[in-house]
């Protein structure tokens, strides 16, 4: 990792279309995620008239169609401009937390819009973050926050896979790091109680230990994550 010089922000683009939100629906729908969303109890938002937990399938065409009368591009629209608005913002909380901590700034940033939730989420292989238009944000969070909250996930999703902490039965450690994280320049930021006590006050030593060096956090948590 290499440390990030550069002030100039990073290029901010957007994705949103029928063939995006296909593509997002399809994700939701596959029996794997299926399962890890209503495990872990994430209100999740399809098109109109599909469930999670119905598993008869649905056509391409038929999928298609419900989206398309869903589809809100004056909606998508005066979001972009808000969101361009907020941007040096939340940019610069994100360049605060990579000065130190060692991560070098993307040069780019993809926000694929969409109508469906769960609330956010991030795409490594393209270095996008997924925002859901039609949330309404409980206490403590809001738009740019989630921005910034999965910004911190692309940062360290590769060193989470390196050290087994990507796995489904880790998503509650996973998010208490992030969390720990977003603490470092969101003091305000309400943590996510996803784990018992003694397992927080464990990662909470390690991380208050060894913070800013990331990779020395997640080595160590990787050998309680039982």
């Amino acid at each position: 990792m290499t440390r990030e010089n550069s002030e100039q922000l990073p290029e901010l683009k957007f994705e949103y279309s029928a063939e995006t939100e296909m593509r997002r629906a399809k994700y939701l729908l596959l029996p794997e995620k299926r399962k890890f969303y209503l495990d872990q109890g994430y209100e999740v938002t399809l098109p109109k008239g599909l469930d999670m937990e119905d598993t008869s399938e649905i056509s391409d065409e038929d999928l298609l169609e419900k989206i398309n009368a869903e589809l809100d591009f004056e909606k998508t629209e005066k979001l972009k401009l808000e969101i361009q608005e907020e941007w040096p913002s939340i940019a610069e909380t994100l360049r605060k937390l990579f000065r130190e901590t060692g991560y070098e700034m993307p040069e780019t940033y993809t926000i694929q819009l969409t109508n469906y939730r769960p609330g956010g989420g991030y795409r490594v292989e393209d270095n996008s973050i997924i925002l859901v238009f039609s949330r309404t944000y409980k206490e403590g969070w809001s738009r740019s926050r989630t921005l910034i909250h999965e910004g911190i996930h692309l940062s360290i999703e590769k060193l989470l896979f390196k050290y087994g902490l990507a796995d489904p039965d880790c998503q509650g450690i996973k998010e208490h790091l992030v969390d720990l994280l977003m603490l470092k320049v969101v003091p305000d930021y309400p943590l996510q109680d996803r784990l018992p006590k003694e397992k927080i006050e464990e990662i909470d030593k390690i991380f208050n230990q060894h913070y800013p060096n990331i990779e020395k956090i997640l080595e160590e948590v990787s050998k309680i994550k039982k």
